[in-house]
């Protein structure tokens, strides 16, 4: 009926309750009925307000784009991330291609008008922000002023209501705190990630609050924050063991810090695990390769990419916004960690 025209562009359809009254089936048949035409951008779904016919419907199926959106990622581009943001964009792209979009990836919110945001000369059916600083905020409340329909990885905490996709890094660093204080270590230090970083806010809460529920004092901590590199583990981590009453144990933000911690002790002639034990976050692959090989907090990021492109698809088909899809870290434990030395 709209193609032939019967349902002419920019018309508000009836609402679901009245189509299932009107066609005799139920309601949830209606529902899923819609799913592929907004899919399609043959309607609509304006959240408060209804379901309209699309102002220049297309009956042919056209090929539509979910963009994962990375606004600062020109800040991103250092060995860490070389690690963290392929699996998450290639899952995104997989899970979006099974669900029949054409995906893409861009690096800012460069092109916006009311109801559109576009890639190239495409219109875009959803996009998907993965966030870094507080500073990308900005980008959501501007992508989410044109009512297109938006998703977000990692929390967002403006005044927009927005589906996210957040993973439970606190919870993820606690864990690695409670496994090294079931060993025995009470001076435990911490190597954080970089300033206004989301992610390295959230594992340095992680931290403190795994030291308070282990009853630990908060003492041990690098100079200040840094980059998710080997260079800036090792510079603070041998500030830490170069100090008097070293810490008998390490975590860290980022399995790279890790890396350069363990280098730090191992210039010094400090044994990992016997006299140091050290732990990173993410498990990327470096975690496996170092000797000894890293205890650290598996990040989902296969997880995120996917959760990100499926909770987009249900916003697009007209699933409230505002809900919430948490993943869980997974501690994994190899052999950077041990008791602490007697004495």
């Amino acid at each position: 009926m709209i193609a032939s025209g019967a349902y002419p562009a920019g018309m508000k359809l009836p609402s679901d309750q009245d189509l299932s009254r009107d066609f005799g089936v139920a309601y949830m048949t209606i529902r899923h009925a819609m799913e592929p035409l907004a899919r399609e951008g043959l309607v609509v779904r304006r959240r408060g307000k209804g379901t309209f016919v699309a102002d220049s419907p297309d009956p042919s199926p056209a090929v539509r784009t979910l963009a994962l959106v990375i606004p600062s990622i020109s800040t991103m581009w250092n060995v860490a991330d070389v690690y963290y943001l392929p699996g998450i964009v290639q899952a995104f792209c997989a899970e979006a291609t099974r669900l029949g979009y054409e995906p893409a990836v861009v690096g800012g919110a460069t092109s916006l008008r009311a109801g559109q945001f576009t890639v190239g000369a495409g219109i875009c059916a959803g996009v998907a922000l993965l966030l870094a600083r507080e500073s990308d905020f900005a980008a959501v409340d501007e992508i989410a002023a044109t009512q297109v329909p938006l998703v977000t990885i990692h929390t967002y905490r403006g005044r927009r209501t927005i589906t996210m996709v957040q993973v439970k890094q606190a919870e993820g660093v606690a864990a690695v705190v409670a496994h090294l204080a079931g060993l025995g270590h009470q001076r435990i230090a911490y190597l954080g990630g970089p300033e206004h970083n989301l992610a390295a806010a959230a594992r340095h809460d992680g931290f403190r609050a795994g030291m308070r529920h282990a009853g630990l004092p908060v003492r041990y901590h690098g100079a200040e924050a840094g980059e998710y590199t080997d260079g800036s583990g090792q510079i603070r981590a041998a500030k830490l063991l170069d100090g008097i009453n070293r810490p008998t144990a390490i975590a860290t933000a980022s399995d790279l810090i890790a890396a350069g911690a363990i280098r730090a002790a191992q210039e010094r002639n400090f044994r990992v695990p016997e006299d140091l034990s050290v732990t990173g976050f993410g498990d990327f692959y470096i975690a496996q390769m170092l000797r000894p090989s890293l205890t650290t907090a598996r990040l989902p990021l296969a997880e995120m990419g996917g959760s990100a492109a499926r909770a987009l698809d249900r916003v697009i088909a007209g699933e409230p916004r505002g809900k919430l899809f948490t993943l869980e870290t997974q501690l994994t434990v190899r052999r950077s960690t041990a008791a602490p030395p007697k004495g």
